[in-house]
C-alpha cells in the first residue's frame, strides 16, 4: 500500500469516562500521533454529553502542532448559529497556520435533545445544515454578505479576519443516508461516513459520482474519506467479554457502536482492511480507538500499521 495513496487520521479521545477526559493525554497523543506520520487528528462533538467542545480542543492541539491537519468528525452543524461556527473556525484556521477541516452533520435521533436544550428546533435539521454550509462560504470568501433563507438572514455582514486558507477551509459531509448522499454530491469538500463497511462504502461513493456528475461537478471535488472504530488486539477474536472496549461516556454499552456488535482488531485485519477502502478510492481514514487505553493502541498503531503504509 503505497503511503501517498492514504492517509491516517486519528479521533482523539475526548470523550469522558467517569470524569473529566485527560486533557494532558490528548495532547501528549496528539504530539505522539504527529511525529509518528499521521496526516490529520479529529475530534467529536456533542453538547451535553460527555465529552469536551471540539472547537476549543482544536486549538489547544494546535498549539502543540505543526503539520497535521485538525478536523471535527462531526460538528452538530445545525444547532449552532452559522455566523459564529465561521468566527470561530477562521480563527482556529489562524492558530492552526490554516490546517482546518471542518466536518459537519446534522445529528441523528439520539441528539434530539441536545437541540431542545439549546432551542433550536430538531425538525429541518438538515436544510437548516445546507443553509448553514452555504452561508459559512459566504463569510469566508466575501465582504459586505446579504443572505435571505428560511432559517438564516444576514443583511450586509464581514467577517474579518477570513480563514488562511483560500478560497476556504473544506468542508466535510457525514453520513450514509440518501439525503446525505446528495448532500454531499452538491455540497460538500469531502464525505465522511461512519464506521461504513467497503462494499457499502464503494456503492455509496458510485452513486455520489452519478449525483455530482448530474450537478455537474468533478468527482475529483470531494475528498473520500472513512471514520472506523478498531479495537487491536494481536490474536483478534470476539469482543463477547471484552471489558476493554470503550468508546466513551457518552455511550452506555462497552461493547457496541451503534448497536453493532464489535469484535478485535488484528493489525494484519486491519491493515487488509485499509486496504480495501485505498482499492476503493478512499484517500483519508480516520480511526477511533474502541478501548479504556486509548494510548496503548496509538503506540500499537504506530508499531504495527504505519510502518506498512
Amino acid at each position: 500500500m503505497p503511503k501517498d495513496k492514504l492517509s491516517l487520521g486519528l479521533l482523539l479521545p475526548t470523550s469522558a469516562h467517569k470524569g473529566t477526559p485527560k486533557f494532558s493525554k490528548i495532547l501528549e497523543m496528539a504530539s505522539i500521533a504527529e511525529e509518528a506520520g499521521f496526516g490529520s487528528l479529529w475530534v467529536g462533538d456533542s453538547i451535553l454529553r460527555a465529552r469536551i467542545e471540539a472547537l476549543m480542543t482544536l486549538a489547544a492541539v494546535a498549539s502543540k502542532t505543526e503539520r497535521v491537519k485538525l478536523g471535527t468528525a462531526t460538528l452538530l452543524l445545525p444547532i449552532r448559529s452559522p455566523v459564529l461556527v465561521a468566527q470561530m473556525v477562521a480563527t482556529l484556521d489562524h492558530a492552526s497556520g490554516g490546517r482546518v477541516v471542518l466536518g459537519v452533520a446534522p445529528g441523528g435521533e439520539d441528539a434530539m435533545s441536545e437541540f431542545e436544550a439549546c432551542g433550536v428546533p430538531f425538525e429541518h435539521r438538515g436544510k437548516r445544515m445546507d443553509e448553514a454550509i452555504e452561508v459559512l462560504r459566504m463569510l469566508w470568501t466575501k465582504d459586505n454578505v446579504n443572505f435571505d433563507g428560511e432559517f438564516y438572514s444576514l443583511s450586509n455582514v464581514t467577517l474579518d479576519p477570513k480563514p488562511i486558507q483560500k478560497p476556504c477551509p473544506e468542508i466535510w459531509v457525514g453520513g450514509a443516508s440518501k439525503r446525505t448522499l446528495k448532500r454531499v454530491a452538491e455540497l460538500a469538500d469531502g464525505w465522511l461516513p461512519f464506521d461504513l463497511p467497503p462494499e457499502e462504502y464503494e456503492e455509496n461513493w458510485v452513486r455520489i459520482s452519478e449525483l455530482a456528475k448530474e450537478r455537474g461537478r468533478d468527482l475529483s471535488e470531494i475528498h473520500p474519506s472513512v471514520y472506523l472504530y478498531s479495537n487491536l488486539k494481536p490474536e483478534g477474536g470476539s469482543a463477547e467479554a471484552g471489558e476493554d472496549f470503550y468508546l466513551g461516556g457518552m455511550h452506555e454499552s462497552t461493547l457496541s457502536t451503534h448497536g453493532r456488535k464489535q469484535t478485535y482488531t488484528t493489525p494484519n485485519e486491519l491493515l487488509e482492511k485499509l486496504d480495501r477502502y485505498v482499492q476503493i478510492g478512499v484517500k483519508t481514514v480516520i480511526l477511533r480507538f474502541a478501548a479504556r487505553d486509548p494510548m496503548g493502541q496509538l503506540k500499537a498503531c504506530v508499531k504495527n500499521i504505519l510502518p506498512s503504509l
